[in-house]
């Protein structure tokens, strides 16, 4: 029988001030986590496990540092579960992740994000959709690729940076 390797103090220490740092107003996504924390303070939320998950699934990919495509496909996931409850909690979030993250569709340049549909896989239809009508249509809607990144300067923007 294995058991789990035990952490020492300083460790544990470490690792508290590790995460409260990434936590601090610097943190590239601060007004992000407030908001997803404001959200965890509706009764409706906390009352919900399903709720609750799909915050804190949020709040995850932006400690991580996760790419834009996650943090879209999570706040697809908390807006679902979550506007019946608390709609302008839903809406500051939703203008934030705008102002923080753009598309691009195929080869195009890249806009601005606009989260006007509530599921994710009908988000990226729609863009897919959009693109296509203004083509000259040799590639089929479905083969359209999205890509969403997290606005940066442009001489910061890398090809590690654009997320799939």
């Amino acid at each position: 029988m294995q058991t789990a390797p035990s952490i020492s103090a300083s460790e544990n220490t470490r690792a508290t001030t590790a995460a409260n740092a990434t936590v601090g107003v610097n943190h590239p996504h601060f007004l992000g986590l407030a908001h997803l924390r404001s959200l965890l303070t509706h009764e409706e939320v906390a009352a919900s496990s399903v709720r609750t998950d799909a915050v804190l699934d949020m709040i995850s990919v932006l400690l991580q540092g996760g790419p834009a495509r996650q943090a879209v496909q999570a706040f697809c996931t908390v807006r679902e579960t979550c506007q019946p409850v608390c709609y302008l909690a839903l809406f500051r979030l939703r203008r934030w992740l705008e102002d923080q993250a753009e598309i691009r569709v195929n080869h195009g340049g890249w806009q601005s994000l606009e989260l006007t549909f509530t599921n994710y896989r009908r988000l990226v239809q729609n863009y897919r959709r959009e693109a296509w009508e203004w083509s000259d249509g040799s590639v089929p809607v479905q083969d359209l690729e999205v890509r969403f990144s997290w606005k940066l300067p442009v001489p910061a923007r890398t090809g590690a940076m654009v997320s799939n």
